[in-house]
Protein backbone atom coordinates (compact mmCIF):
# COMPACT_ATOMS: atom_id res chain seq x y z
CA UNK A 1 0.00 0.00 0.00
CA UNK A 2 0.87 3.16 -1.36
CA UNK A 3 1.47 5.85 2.08
CA UNK A 4 1.35 9.93 1.87
CA UNK A 5 1.66 12.31 4.23
CA UNK A 6 0.97 15.88 4.90
CA UNK A 7 2.07 18.43 7.59
CA UNK A 8 -0.56 19.66 10.34
CA UNK A 9 0.78 23.15 10.75
CA UNK A 10 -0.37 25.61 12.81
CA UNK A 11 0.39 29.12 13.48
CA UNK A 12 3.75 28.44 11.80
CA UNK A 13 4.82 25.17 14.08
CA UNK A 14 5.06 21.25 12.74
CA UNK A 15 2.61 19.89 14.64
CA UNK A 16 2.65 16.31 13.21
CA UNK A 17 2.10 14.70 10.26
CA UNK A 18 -0.68 12.88 8.75
CA UNK A 19 -0.53 10.11 7.42
CA UNK A 20 -3.10 8.97 4.42
CA UNK A 21 -3.21 5.43 6.25
CA UNK A 22 -1.61 3.34 8.80
CA UNK A 23 1.84 2.07 8.78
CA UNK A 24 2.30 -1.61 9.44
CA UNK A 25 4.02 -3.20 12.54
CA UNK A 26 8.11 -3.75 12.60
CA UNK A 27 7.81 -1.84 8.80
CA UNK A 28 8.82 1.30 8.11
CA UNK A 29 8.04 4.05 5.39
CA UNK A 30 11.24 6.37 4.46
CA UNK A 31 10.25 9.90 2.39
CA UNK A 32 12.15 13.08 1.81
CA UNK A 33 10.63 15.95 4.26
CA UNK A 34 10.76 19.18 2.56
CA UNK A 35 9.19 21.79 5.36
CA UNK A 36 7.75 24.72 4.09
CA UNK A 37 8.88 28.41 4.29
CA UNK A 38 7.05 30.47 7.04
CA UNK A 39 7.89 27.85 9.65
CA UNK A 40 9.62 28.96 12.95
CA UNK A 41 9.54 25.83 14.98
CA UNK A 42 9.19 22.23 14.67
CA UNK A 43 6.99 20.75 17.70
CA UNK A 44 7.76 18.53 20.98
CA UNK A 45 7.35 14.83 19.56
CA UNK A 46 6.51 16.17 16.13
CA UNK A 47 7.79 13.04 14.17
CA UNK A 48 9.03 10.90 16.72
CA UNK A 49 5.20 10.40 17.77
CA UNK A 50 4.43 8.31 14.15
CA UNK A 51 5.72 4.77 14.62
CA UNK A 52 7.43 4.10 11.27
CA UNK A 53 7.89 7.12 9.42
CA UNK A 54 11.58 7.36 8.41
CA UNK A 55 13.32 10.27 6.55
CA UNK A 56 16.47 9.73 4.16
CA UNK A 57 16.27 13.74 3.87
CA UNK A 58 15.37 16.77 5.33
CA UNK A 59 14.89 20.23 4.23
CA UNK A 60 14.79 22.93 7.10
CA UNK A 61 13.38 26.45 5.86
CA UNK A 62 15.49 29.70 6.29
CA UNK A 63 12.40 31.25 8.79
CA UNK A 64 13.14 27.93 11.55
CA UNK A 65 13.98 29.24 14.73
CA UNK A 66 13.00 26.08 16.98
CA UNK A 67 13.26 22.42 17.06
CA UNK A 68 11.59 21.07 19.50
CA UNK A 69 12.45 17.82 22.27
CA UNK A 70 12.51 14.64 20.68
CA UNK A 71 11.36 16.22 17.30
CA UNK A 72 13.29 13.93 14.83
CA UNK A 73 14.10 11.29 17.35
CA UNK A 74 14.51 7.76 15.68
CA UNK A 75 13.05 9.13 12.69
CA UNK A 76 16.09 9.66 10.34
CA UNK A 77 17.08 6.54 7.96
CA UNK A 78 20.78 6.66 6.48
CA UNK A 79 20.46 10.53 6.27
CA UNK A 80 23.60 11.61 5.04
CA UNK A 81 23.71 15.31 5.91
CA UNK A 82 21.32 18.68 7.38
CA UNK A 83 21.92 22.35 6.81
CA UNK A 84 20.77 23.93 9.49
CA UNK A 85 19.10 27.35 9.02
CA UNK A 86 20.77 30.44 10.06
CA UNK A 87 18.41 31.74 12.07
CA UNK A 88 18.53 28.32 14.56
CA UNK A 89 18.52 29.30 18.01
CA UNK A 90 17.16 26.30 19.63
CA UNK A 91 17.69 22.40 19.40
CA UNK A 92 15.93 20.17 22.17
CA UNK A 93 16.54 17.32 23.92
CA UNK A 94 17.01 14.23 21.73
CA UNK A 95 16.15 16.28 18.71
CA UNK A 96 17.78 13.74 16.45
CA UNK A 97 18.57 10.80 18.66
CA UNK A 98 19.10 7.78 16.81
CA UNK A 99 18.55 4.64 18.79
CA UNK A 100 19.58 2.06 16.28
CA UNK A 101 22.56 4.72 14.90
CA UNK A 102 21.23 4.95 11.12
CA UNK A 103 22.65 8.54 10.74
CA UNK A 104 25.41 8.35 7.50
CA UNK A 105 25.83 12.63 8.24
CA UNK A 106 29.67 12.65 8.99
CA UNK A 107 29.45 16.62 9.64
CA UNK A 108 27.18 18.91 12.11
CA UNK A 109 27.88 22.63 11.34
CA UNK A 110 25.06 25.01 13.40
CA UNK A 111 25.44 28.58 12.67
CA UNK A 112 25.68 31.25 15.08
CA UNK A 113 22.66 32.39 16.27
CA UNK A 114 22.02 28.57 17.98
CA UNK A 115 22.32 29.03 21.86
CA UNK A 116 20.97 25.68 23.41
CA UNK A 117 21.74 22.00 22.31
CA UNK A 118 19.72 19.67 24.39
CA UNK A 119 20.77 16.26 26.22
CA UNK A 120 21.38 13.58 23.82
CA UNK A 121 20.65 15.96 20.71
CA UNK A 122 22.71 13.58 18.65
CA UNK A 123 23.49 11.25 20.95
CA UNK A 124 24.30 7.62 18.61
CA UNK A 125 25.48 9.30 15.43
CA UNK A 126 28.07 6.48 15.23
CA UNK A 127 29.41 8.30 11.46
CA UNK A 128 29.67 11.67 12.59
CA UNK A 129 33.34 13.11 13.21
CA UNK A 130 33.28 16.87 13.10
CA UNK A 131 30.88 19.56 15.12
CA UNK A 132 31.30 23.01 14.08
CA UNK A 133 29.80 24.72 17.21
CA UNK A 134 28.23 28.60 16.27
CA UNK A 135 29.54 31.46 18.05
CA UNK A 136 26.01 31.72 20.91
CA UNK A 137 26.11 28.44 22.45
CA UNK A 138 25.98 28.70 26.15
CA UNK A 139 24.41 25.04 27.03
CA UNK A 140 25.23 21.97 25.59
CA UNK A 141 23.25 19.10 27.11
CA UNK A 142 24.74 15.79 28.82
CA UNK A 143 25.03 13.26 26.13
CA UNK A 144 24.70 15.34 23.55
CA UNK A 145 27.42 13.69 21.49
CA UNK A 146 26.82 10.73 22.84
CA UNK A 147 27.46 7.39 21.29
CA UNK A 148 29.39 9.32 18.52
CA UNK A 149 31.94 6.57 18.57
CA UNK A 150 33.86 8.06 15.00
CA UNK A 151 34.00 12.11 16.48
CA UNK A 152 37.27 13.48 15.90
CA UNK A 153 37.20 17.37 15.56
CA UNK A 154 34.27 20.13 17.79
CA UNK A 155 35.40 23.33 17.18
CA UNK A 156 33.37 26.78 18.03
CA UNK A 157 31.95 27.64 21.40
CA UNK A 158 32.63 25.72 24.35
CA UNK A 159 35.25 23.44 22.98
CA UNK A 160 38.37 22.40 24.46
CA UNK A 161 41.16 20.76 23.19
CA UNK A 162 39.44 17.11 22.83
CA UNK A 163 36.60 18.07 25.19
CA UNK A 164 33.41 19.91 24.66
CA UNK A 165 32.59 21.76 28.29
CA UNK A 166 29.76 23.58 29.90
CA UNK A 167 30.48 25.56 32.85
CA UNK A 168 31.69 22.94 35.73
CA UNK A 169 30.95 19.93 33.67
CA UNK A 170 31.99 17.21 31.19
CA UNK A 171 29.88 16.93 28.76
CA UNK A 172 32.18 15.16 25.62
CA UNK A 173 35.62 13.76 25.51
CA UNK A 174 36.64 12.08 22.45
CA UNK A 175 38.94 10.99 20.42
CA UNK A 176 42.18 8.56 20.27
CA UNK A 177 44.10 8.66 23.77
CA UNK A 178 45.79 6.39 26.85
CA UNK A 179 44.78 8.39 29.28
CA UNK A 180 43.01 11.17 30.12
CA UNK A 181 43.22 13.22 34.06
CA UNK A 182 40.09 15.73 33.82
CA UNK A 183 40.75 19.10 34.66
CA UNK A 184 40.65 20.87 38.28
CA UNK A 185 38.09 23.14 36.88
CA UNK A 186 35.18 20.04 36.36
CA UNK A 187 32.83 19.39 39.09
CA UNK A 188 30.89 17.19 36.96
CA UNK A 189 31.33 14.38 34.79
CA UNK A 190 28.18 14.08 32.41
CA UNK A 191 25.83 11.54 31.07
CA UNK A 192 28.22 9.40 28.27
CA UNK A 193 30.94 12.00 28.75
CA UNK A 194 33.49 9.16 27.63
CA UNK A 195 31.35 7.25 25.33
CA UNK A 196 31.92 9.56 22.00
CA UNK A 197 35.94 8.09 22.74
CA UNK A 198 37.03 6.62 19.21
CA UNK A 199 36.06 3.15 18.33
CA UNK A 200 36.83 1.33 15.25
CA UNK A 201 34.06 -1.17 14.06
CA UNK A 202 34.64 -4.10 11.45
CA UNK A 203 33.80 -7.30 10.63
CA UNK A 204 35.78 -8.84 13.78
CA UNK A 205 34.86 -6.59 16.21
CA UNK A 206 34.98 -3.48 18.28
CA UNK A 207 38.75 -2.07 18.22
CA UNK A 208 38.80 1.16 21.02
CA UNK A 209 40.96 3.80 21.74
CA UNK A 210 39.72 5.61 24.58
CA UNK A 211 42.20 5.36 27.70
CA UNK A 212 43.48 3.08 29.24
CA UNK A 213 43.16 5.30 32.60
CA UNK A 214 41.49 7.71 33.49
CA UNK A 215 42.33 10.33 36.67
CA UNK A 216 39.56 11.87 38.43
CA UNK A 217 40.18 15.46 40.14
CA UNK A 218 38.83 15.55 43.86
CA UNK A 219 36.85 18.32 42.66
CA UNK A 220 34.37 16.17 41.22
CA UNK A 221 30.96 16.01 43.05
CA UNK A 222 29.03 14.53 40.55
CA UNK A 223 29.75 10.95 38.11
CA UNK A 224 26.67 10.57 35.19
CA UNK A 225 25.07 7.61 33.91
CA UNK A 226 27.47 5.61 31.84
CA UNK A 227 29.63 7.98 31.62
CA UNK A 228 32.77 6.08 31.26
CA UNK A 229 30.63 3.76 29.27
CA UNK A 230 33.16 1.93 26.65
CA UNK A 231 37.03 2.90 27.85
CA UNK A 232 40.20 0.57 28.16
CA UNK A 233 40.26 1.55 32.24
CA UNK A 234 40.61 -1.99 34.25
CA UNK A 235 40.41 0.45 37.85
CA UNK A 236 39.07 3.25 38.87
CA UNK A 237 39.04 5.39 42.41
CA UNK A 238 36.43 7.50 43.07
CA UNK A 239 37.30 10.43 44.75
CA UNK A 240 35.80 11.44 48.55
CA UNK A 241 34.38 14.52 47.17
CA UNK A 242 31.87 12.70 44.88
CA UNK A 243 28.64 12.95 46.32
CA UNK A 244 26.25 10.87 43.33
CA UNK A 245 26.73 9.10 40.71
CA UNK A 246 24.40 7.42 37.81
CA UNK A 247 23.45 4.06 36.47
CA UNK A 248 26.53 1.90 35.66
CA UNK A 249 29.03 4.94 34.67
CA UNK A 250 31.54 2.16 33.98
CA UNK A 251 29.31 -0.09 31.21
CA UNK A 252 30.80 -1.71 28.82
CA UNK A 253 34.30 -0.95 30.41
CA UNK A 254 36.33 -4.03 31.32
CA UNK A 255 37.31 -2.22 35.19
CA UNK A 256 38.43 -5.33 37.35
CA UNK A 257 38.95 -3.46 40.54
CA UNK A 258 37.03 -0.48 42.01
CA UNK A 259 38.69 2.19 44.61
CA UNK A 260 37.59 4.98 47.14
CA UNK A 261 34.18 6.54 48.06
CA UNK A 262 30.98 4.24 47.43
CA UNK A 263 32.75 1.40 46.46
CA UNK A 264 32.19 -2.12 47.83
CA UNK A 265 34.46 -4.97 48.37
CA UNK A 266 36.34 -3.63 44.78
CA UNK A 267 33.89 -5.08 42.97
CA UNK A 268 30.58 -2.87 43.18
CA UNK A 269 29.55 1.18 43.37
CA UNK A 270 26.61 1.45 45.59
CA UNK A 271 25.18 4.93 46.66
CA UNK A 272 22.82 4.65 49.65
CA UNK A 273 20.11 2.01 49.28
CA UNK A 274 21.02 1.74 45.27
CA UNK A 275 23.93 -0.42 43.75
CA UNK A 276 24.76 1.76 40.65
CA UNK A 277 27.42 -1.19 38.80
CA UNK A 278 29.21 -4.14 39.55
CA UNK A 279 32.54 -5.14 37.40
CA UNK A 280 31.63 -7.82 34.65
CA UNK A 281 34.06 -10.56 36.24
CA UNK A 282 33.93 -11.35 39.92
CA UNK A 283 34.67 -13.90 42.40
CA UNK A 284 31.17 -13.24 43.88
CA UNK A 285 27.88 -11.21 42.58
CA UNK A 286 26.31 -11.09 46.10
CA UNK A 287 24.14 -8.26 46.70
CA UNK A 288 24.38 -7.30 50.70
CA UNK A 289 21.13 -6.43 52.21
CA UNK A 290 19.99 -3.32 52.11
CA UNK A 291 20.05 -2.83 48.79
CA UNK A 292 16.70 -1.71 47.40
CA UNK A 293 17.46 -0.98 43.66
CA UNK A 294 19.40 -2.31 41.42
CA UNK A 295 19.90 0.33 38.96
CA UNK A 296 19.53 -0.24 35.18
CA UNK A 297 22.61 -1.97 33.34
CA UNK A 298 24.08 -2.38 36.72
CA UNK A 299 24.94 -6.19 36.31
CA UNK A 300 24.75 -5.98 32.22
CA UNK A 301 26.86 -8.79 30.98
CA UNK A 302 28.48 -10.38 34.20
CA UNK A 303 30.05 -13.29 34.17
CA UNK A 304 30.35 -16.93 36.25
CA UNK A 305 27.15 -16.85 38.04
CA UNK A 306 25.08 -19.80 37.55
CA UNK A 307 22.39 -18.62 40.38
CA UNK A 308 21.69 -15.16 41.30
CA UNK A 309 19.99 -14.76 44.59
CA UNK A 310 18.85 -11.52 45.74
CA UNK A 311 18.76 -9.78 49.31
CA UNK A 312 15.44 -9.52 51.26
CA UNK A 313 15.62 -5.70 51.22
CA UNK A 314 15.74 -5.53 47.28
CA UNK A 315 12.38 -3.86 45.67
CA UNK A 316 13.13 -2.59 42.47
CA UNK A 317 15.47 -4.31 39.50
CA UNK A 318 16.01 -1.78 36.47
CA UNK A 319 15.56 -1.56 33.19
CA UNK A 320 18.76 -4.44 31.05
CA UNK A 321 19.81 -4.85 34.81
CA UNK A 322 20.93 -8.54 33.56
CA UNK A 323 21.11 -8.21 29.93
CA UNK A 324 23.59 -10.67 28.59
CA UNK A 325 24.34 -12.58 31.36
CA UNK A 326 24.37 -15.40 30.00
CA UNK A 327 25.64 -17.54 32.53
CA UNK A 328 22.27 -17.47 34.94
CA UNK A 329 21.10 -20.77 34.81
CA UNK A 330 18.47 -20.01 37.75
CA UNK A 331 16.59 -16.72 39.59
CA UNK A 332 15.68 -16.68 43.37
CA UNK A 333 13.81 -13.27 43.54
CA UNK A 334 12.70 -11.85 47.29
CA UNK A 335 9.52 -12.25 48.40
CA UNK A 336 9.25 -8.35 48.83
CA UNK A 337 10.40 -7.32 44.93
CA UNK A 338 8.13 -5.05 43.63
CA UNK A 339 9.20 -4.31 39.82
CA UNK A 340 11.39 -5.94 37.38
CA UNK A 341 12.05 -3.33 34.91
CA UNK A 342 12.16 -3.58 30.84
CA UNK A 343 14.71 -5.77 29.18
CA UNK A 344 15.90 -6.72 32.76
CA UNK A 345 16.97 -10.11 31.99
CA UNK A 346 16.78 -10.09 27.91
CA UNK A 347 19.46 -12.43 26.31
CA UNK A 348 19.69 -14.65 29.68
CA UNK A 349 20.12 -17.51 27.20
CA UNK A 350 20.53 -20.21 29.75
CA UNK A 351 17.91 -19.29 31.94
CA UNK A 352 15.78 -22.66 32.25
CA UNK A 353 13.27 -21.84 34.91
CA UNK A 354 11.85 -18.68 36.57
CA UNK A 355 8.83 -17.96 39.20
CA UNK A 356 8.13 -14.76 39.91
CA UNK A 357 6.63 -13.87 43.68
CA UNK A 358 3.24 -12.60 44.70
CA UNK A 359 4.79 -9.09 45.97
CA UNK A 360 5.85 -8.27 42.04
CA UNK A 361 3.55 -5.44 40.70
CA UNK A 362 5.09 -4.35 37.89
CA UNK A 363 7.26 -5.68 34.94
CA UNK A 364 8.65 -4.19 31.97
CA UNK A 365 8.28 -5.29 28.10
CA UNK A 366 10.70 -7.92 27.17
CA UNK A 367 11.63 -8.63 30.40
CA UNK A 368 13.32 -11.82 29.81
CA UNK A 369 13.10 -11.33 26.39
CA UNK A 370 15.30 -14.01 24.32
CA UNK A 371 15.49 -16.63 26.60
CA UNK A 372 15.19 -19.38 24.90
CA UNK A 373 16.09 -21.78 27.15
CA UNK A 374 13.42 -20.68 29.58
CA UNK A 375 10.65 -24.00 29.66
CA UNK A 376 8.66 -22.79 32.50
CA UNK A 377 7.69 -19.68 34.09
CA UNK A 378 5.68 -19.60 37.72
CA UNK A 379 3.74 -16.42 38.97
CA UNK A 380 2.65 -16.93 42.25
CA UNK A 381 0.58 -13.74 42.76
CA UNK A 382 -2.95 -14.13 42.15
CA UNK A 383 -3.37 -10.88 40.21
CA UNK A 384 -1.21 -10.62 37.26
CA UNK A 385 1.48 -7.35 37.37
CA UNK A 386 1.10 -4.52 35.15
CA UNK A 387 3.18 -4.77 32.14
CA UNK A 388 3.18 -3.02 28.79
CA UNK A 389 3.65 -5.41 26.26
CA UNK A 390 5.23 -8.92 26.69
CA UNK A 391 7.32 -10.33 29.41
CA UNK A 392 8.87 -12.51 26.90
CA UNK A 393 9.01 -12.93 23.17
CA UNK A 394 5.81 -15.58 22.04
CA UNK A 395 7.48 -16.48 18.96
CA UNK A 396 10.64 -17.46 20.96
CA UNK A 397 9.71 -19.05 23.92
CA UNK A 398 8.71 -22.26 23.87
CA UNK A 399 7.37 -23.55 27.21
CA UNK A 400 4.64 -22.42 29.57
CA UNK A 401 3.04 -20.07 31.93
CA UNK A 402 2.35 -21.39 35.03
CA UNK A 403 -0.43 -19.25 37.33
CA UNK A 404 -2.65 -19.76 40.32
CA UNK A 405 -6.01 -21.56 39.79
CA UNK A 406 -9.04 -19.26 39.38
CA UNK A 407 -6.51 -16.60 37.99
CA UNK A 408 -6.51 -18.04 34.53
CA UNK A 409 -8.66 -15.89 33.08
CA UNK A 410 -7.06 -12.76 34.21
CA UNK A 411 -3.70 -13.60 33.41
CA UNK A 412 -4.58 -14.48 29.76
CA UNK A 413 -6.32 -11.27 29.62
CA UNK A 414 -2.93 -9.44 30.89
CA UNK A 415 -0.94 -11.16 28.36
CA UNK A 416 -3.41 -12.47 25.52
CA UNK A 417 0.08 -13.29 23.14
CA UNK A 418 0.78 -15.73 25.40
CA UNK A 419 -2.87 -17.30 25.44
CA UNK A 420 -2.78 -17.91 21.95
CA UNK A 421 -2.81 -21.13 20.86
CA UNK A 422 0.63 -22.83 20.06
CA UNK A 423 1.30 -26.24 18.57
CA UNK A 424 2.11 -27.71 21.90
CA UNK A 425 -0.44 -25.97 23.42
CA UNK A 426 -3.42 -25.57 21.83
CA UNK A 427 -5.41 -23.60 24.65
CA UNK A 428 -2.60 -21.05 25.13
CA UNK A 429 0.33 -21.48 26.98
CA UNK A 430 -0.88 -19.88 30.11
CA UNK A 431 -2.35 -22.87 32.65
CA UNK A 432 -3.14 -23.39 36.14
CA UNK A 433 -0.08 -24.14 38.10
CA UNK A 434 -0.86 -28.09 39.95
Amino acid sequence: MSITFELEIKDGRVVRPVLSGEIPANSCHIFELIIPEGVTEIADDAFYSVRGLRFSKVTLPKSLLRIGHRAFKNSLERIRGMKFPPKLEFIGDEAFSCEDGDSFAKTITLPNNVHTIGSRAFFNWMKLTTVKLGKSVADIGEGAFGLCTSLDSVTGNLADGNMVVCGDRLIAVYGAMDSFTVPDGIEEIGDYAFSSCRIDRDFYGDKKYGPEKVTLNDRIRRIGKHALRGLRITELTIPDSVEEIGANPIYHSPVKTLYGKFTYQGRAIIVGNRLCAHVRIADSYEIPEGVEILDEDSFNNCRNQEVMAFPSSLRIIGRACFGFAQWIKELRFNDGLETIGEEAFMWCSALTAVTIPASVKEMGNDTFGMCEGIAKIVFEGDVPPACQGNIIRPDRFKGAVKVPAGSVGAYREAFPALAQPAPAYPNGRILENK
